[in-house]
């Protein structure tokens, strides 16, 4: 046992830390082989399902609880739960309420069937009236894409936007704007938020617009103008979209706000209507400023031609 002045506690070296790590682990056995066994055990306890598509289900797979112990053993209600549990479909239950004596087993069959995008984990639970084992536990996982995976951690953002401070009521502008992602592609849309008499003008997409384009599809830029980025071998796409915009003509200058929304083409095929926001990065060619202190809205006043 370690004093009080031990050096080991004091400043824990490598040769400490291995000697501490040796300790626990000779406890950690020493309690294990103590403990009682439990007649229950459930194979696999973690079950893979591969990449599947939307509105697809996977063969069922199969779970097995045996009873190694001495005496009967008697199951509970076998249930799914976990985040995404409800990803998970039992196909086939053989276990709910039985009794199982020694040596005996029953098999459950489990689906996977996702309705959304990423990773989906969830558990299979077979609660029993062994005291060593009260609920078994078989971990369900899914495989993703690394594209997929890629997409999730960084949303597509607006690298670029060619917007003066300064539009003339009546004159027409060509808004050109450039988003890079993971995602395979987007479809955008431009927003132009009428500020007259509002104190937070485009905070939702519901405030008075000015104009809006149509959702746009773009196009994309393979010419090495856009840095692209790369997430364990995926490289990110850029695409460019444009748009003509017509502000206008009033007798006194007013002020517009600026906001761009995308959906990706997975949620698309996914019959997803909604728009994201789309956040500017470090936009490159822009003239205007931004409306707020976060950086989300771009600002321009649009001035009477002479």
């Amino acid at each position: 046992m370690s004093s009080p002045n031990d050096p080991c506690l004091a400043r824990p070296t490598g040769r400490c830390r291995r000697a501490m790590q040796g300790a626990l682990f000779a406890v950690a056995f020493a309690t294990a082989a103590l403990a009682p066994a439990a007649d229950l055990t459930i194979e696999p306890g973690v079950l893979y399902f591969g990449q599947t598509d939307f509105g697809s289900r996977t063969l069922p797979a199969a779970v097995t609880v045996t009873n190694g112990g001495a005496e009967g053993r008697t199951l509970g209600e076998v249930s799914l739960s976990g985040a995404q549990g409800d990803q998970y479909h039992l196909e086939a239950d053989g276990c709910s309420g039985e009794s199982l004596a020694p040596g005996g087993r029953c098999t459950l069959q489990v689906s996977f069937a996702p309705t959304a995008l990423g990773a989906k984990t969830g558990n299979l639970l077979v609660p029993s009236d062994d005291p060593e084992a009260p609920v078994l536990v078989t971990f369900l996982s899914n495989a993703d894409t690394v594209g997929a995976e890629a997409g999730r951690r960084m949303p597509p953002v607006l690298v670029a936007a060619n917007l003066p401070d300064t539009l003339l009521g009546g004159s027409s502008y060509g808004l050109e704007w450039t988003v890079v992602g993971y995602h395979g592609g987007i479809t955008t849309r431009a927003v132009v938020f009428d500020c007259t008499g509002q104190t937070e003008c485009g905070a939702n997409y519901t405030d008075p617009k000015l104009a809006e384009s149509a959702v746009l599809d773009g196009m994309t830029v393979e010419d090495g103008s856009v840095e692209s980025w790369s997430y364990r071998g995926v490289v990110s796409t850029a695409r460019r979209y444009y748009w003509w915009f017509t502000p206008e003509w009033r007798p006194e200058p007013y002020n517009v706000v600026v906001r761009f929304y995308y959906r990706s083409f997975d949620d698309q095929e996914l019959g997803y209507d909604s728009l994201s926001l789309l956040i500017p990065g470090n936009l490159s060619g822009l003239g205007a400023g931004y409306y707020d202190t976060s950086g989300r809205r771009l600002v321009a006043t649009v001035l009477p031609s002479p």
